[in-house]
């Protein structure tokens, strides 16, 4: 009878440390995937235009032509969005407005390719954007 006891007890034991392990592991992935990178919040209009473009020189092979007479620009808009979103009341559609003057002197430095490969660009944007909205 004792043996049977003994035995009980190691497999509840083994049972409890494979459930503490299980739920450690699944504690750690949930964690890992709540974690979406991020802007940065305390960047400057500057800084992120120039994090923009160099995330577009990459995608679309711009010239460093393209990149300086792009740079000023989306540097007026993008310190226009940050004074809107500093403001009390935060006017999105303007700030929306805003999206697309930026998308428009973006296009119009574009080559017929890049163009092509910025659309798609854009199309991937919403498509996430959507994917966001529908699972909140």
């Amino acid at each position: 009878m004792a043996f049977i006891y003994q035995k009980q007890k190691s497999t509840i034991m083994r049972l409890i440390k494979i459930i503490f392990f299980v739920g450690l592991l699944l504690g750690f992935v949930n964690s890992a995937s709540a974690q979406r990178p991020r802007a940065p919040r305390n960047v400057s209009a500057s800084e992120r235009v120039d994090m923009q473009l160099l995330r577009l020189k990459d995608k679309l092979d711009l010239t460093s032509d393209q990149m300086q007479k792009m740079h000023a620009p989306l540097l007026k808009i993008e310190q226009e969005k940050i004074e809107i979103m500093k403001s009390e009341n935060p006017d999105i559609s303007r700030r929306m407005e805003l999206s697309k003057e930026a998308d428009n002197a973006i296009e119009a430095l574009l080559t017929k390719e890049q163009k092509a490969s910025y659309d798609a660009i854009k199309e991937e944007r919403r498509a996430k954007a959507r994917e966001v909205r529908s699972n909140n």
